[in-house]
């Protein structure tokens, strides 16, 4: 997949609620009628589905696809918080105090996570992300 070094705050997503998710709510968020799981999604439906989600948790959210140990496989994440930048370097206990918002806990009961933020150092990763313009942040 490649992509950069990230770190991330969010929710796992099990990706067969995800995708039951998509097809239920294909129509109302005006998916592409061919998208049937995250992870053929376009950019334009990854746009609309952090929308829905961000209007649902009153909070900014990101999509981060992390490549797995092997480069084989790919987890998908809805995050409240990522950086990507090197200006600085993170550690474990600063990303330990970053506070999770609390409506950003409402994100869970649609899709199935384990209910566990998960606070991740990946070495690979792509993150989606748009201002309320619909542009790429």
């Amino acid at each position: 997949m490649g992509g950069a070094a990230v770190v991330i705050i969010g929710y796992e997503v099990n990706n067969s609620a995800m995708d039951a998710y998509i097809e239920q709510h294909k129509q109302n968020l005006n998916l592409d009628p061919k998208t049937k799981s995250i992870r053929n999604a376009s950019y334009i439906d990854y746009r609309k589905l952090l929308r829905h989600f961000e209007e649902v948790t009153s909070t900014q959210i990101t999509l981060a696809h992390i490549d797995g140990p092997t480069g084989n496989s790919t987890y998908y994440y809805l995050c409240c918080f990522t950086d990507s930048t090197y200006n600085f370097m993170w550690n474990c206990e600063d990303v330990m105090k970053r506070v999770v918002p609390e409506k950003f806990t409402e994100v869970i009961a649609p899709l199935g996570t384990d209910h566990i933020v998960k606070r991740v150092f990946a070495s690979c990763g792509v993150l989606f992300s748009f201002d309320v313009d619909g542009n790429a942040v």
